[in-house]
Formats: structure tokens, sequence, C-alpha cells
């Protein structure tokens, strides 16, 4: 998993050496019981929701692992206590590592693959290594479950194509869709292929989530916007848009390499202006690696990655 970590945080490069390191949160209002809460850190800004109410604390993704107090802080100020669940997305150290700042009281619920993946390596999470078994999901899924909780039905959907186990949440009463890294609302995805990745299936996983879902829903994403910008979160007309750029995108690059250009060629030629603003340096996935990502797809080059 170290390897995995290391070559992941690539995505991310050189960060640390550039931005302060924050240890602070914001928190988003979403309804009456749930709060969508984004990390400000140096390396990224991962995005948690708190559900909270007389069944207690639901927590989906715990963010990094030296973020504990900062989340426990807000769960407090948000009126909860111990958090009863916790539903993790995807296999991400940004999103899990967190786990272990709950001990063993928490329920944690996951794609079965996500445990498989954890479970390969006693590295996790990265930060010193501790009883792995407190990390893990409790109860993992390989079919559609729902959880009822706090008023509400919430829809726990397993998915693949991001990472080996992906898992989308609906909260069905109060409309708000968490789609973990299925969705960054301010720049390209991450491709990370030997962690599970596939672009098909993932594109392909956004158009269900289109379609299954009402058009006044609020849309949570893995990664929105960064501060000290507001925090917010995205309507579908929003994510649709993103959807159908980052798939105009992929068919602007598969033309060039359907026409012999080499991955070298079709990086310097760039992609046309109006992708520009999805370019966020240093923190998230650059123009440059974002083509590569395609490149690597389209060519069959990421079947041999490592």
């Amino acid at each position: 998993m170290i390897k995995y970590i290391f070559v992941f945080l690539l995505f991310f490069i050189s960060v640390s050496e550039i931005l302060p390191q924050e240890k602070s949160a914001d928190v988003l209002k979403l309804s009456e019981a749930v709060f969508m809460i984004r990390i400000n850190s140096k390396t990224g800004n991962p995005t948690s929701v708190i559900s909270t109410g007389g069944d207690g604390v639901l927590l989906i993704d715990t963010g990094f692992e030296d973020f504990g107090d900062v989340i426990k802080n807000k769960i407090k100020e948000l009126g909860g206590e111990e958090v009863k669940y916790i539903i993790n997305t995807h296999t991400h150290f940004d999103h899990v590592n967190g786990n272990f700042n709950f001990g063993k009281e928490p329920v944690i619920i996951g794609n079965e693959k996500l445990r498989t993946e954890l479970m390969k390596d006693k590295e996790f999470p990265l930060q010193g290594v501790k009883n792995i078994s407190d990390g893990l999901p409790d109860i993992t899924i390989n079919n559609e479950i729902s959880l009822y909780f706090n008023g509400e039905q919430i829809r726990i959907i397993p998915l693949s194509g991001h990472t080996y186990g992906d898992a989308m949440i609906y909260f069905t009463n109060s409309k708000i869709l968490v789609t973990g890294d299925y969705y960054f609302g301010e720049g390209f995805p991450v491709f990370y292929y030997p962690g599970g990745a596939e672009m098909e299936s993932y594109f392909n996983n956004i158009n269900y989530m289109l379609n299954e879902f009402p058009d006044d829903i609020k849309i949570v994403p893995g990664h929105g916007t960064f501060s000290p910008k507001e925090i917010k979160y995205y309507t579908k007309e929003e994510y649709r848009n993103w959807y159908l750029l980052m798939k105009e995108s992929i068919e602007i690059i598969k033309s060039k390499i359907n026409s012999g250009k080499t991955l070298e060629e079709i990086q310097k030629e760039s992609l046309p202006e109006k992708f520009k603003h999805f370019d966020i340096k240093p923190r998230f996935v650059s123009t440059e690696k974002w083509i590569l990502s395609i490149y690597q797809y389209y060519t069959g080059a990421y079947k041999n990655l490592e």
C-alpha cells in the first residue's frame, strides 16, 4: 500500500512544499439533519457528510488521519456525540484513513472490494501502523442496501470504476447524493489505474446517477471548491455539464490518438480554452495529467501499469 499511496500522491505532486499546512474545515448545512464538511489541507479538500439526530451520528468518509480532531469538533458543534455508523465511498487514503480516529465503536460500511483492497497491505493507514481491523468495514455490500437512520432512507449503492470498491450514497428524503470521487466539482478526475480505475465504467456510473435521481437533488462531490472559496453543494445541472465536458475532452484526445499523434504532441497541443479552469495546479490533476490518463486508457497502456 505504501507504493500505491506514493504513486497516487503524484497526482498532487509537491503540494506540501508549495502550500502551508492548514488544519481547518468548513461546514455547509444541506438539510435539518445533514451537513457537508470540507477539509482544508495542503494535500487536498476531501469532503465528508454528517447526519445527526435522534438515532445518533452517521459519518460518510473520514478524511485524513491527522484531521480527526477537526472532524470530531465539527460533529460536536453540530450537536452530535459518538459516531454510530461510518460509510466509506472508496479506498483512497484521503477518504478512509480517518476511520482509525473513531475507535472500535462505529459500524463501518463499505463495498466488499474496499475491505479486500485495504487488507492487502498491513501498512494501511498511511501514518503509523495500527490495529487494521479498527479501520476496516464491519459490513460489506455487493448489492444496494438501505439504512434507515435519523428519519431517512439512506441508499448505499456499490460501484467500481474509480477504485475497485466504490459506493454512492443517497438520502432519499432530503434528496442529497454523495458521489465520492465520481465528481470533482472544480477539476479533472483522478484515474489511478493500478487501484481499480476504469474510465468507461467511471462515466457509465455517472450517467446512471444522472438518470436515477431527481433533478432537484443536492450533490456532494468527493472534492469541490478549495478554501478560501465558499463551500458549496452542486446541482444536477452542474454535474451533467461537468460530465459532458469531461466526455468531450476524451473525444478530443481520442481523435488525436487515432490520427497517430504521440502523447507529447497531444500534451503540447493541450485542450481548448474552455477546459482551462479545470486545471487546478498544484492541488489536483493538471491538463497534462488528464491527457495522460486518457492516452493510457485508449492505447491500452494502463493495463501494464503498477
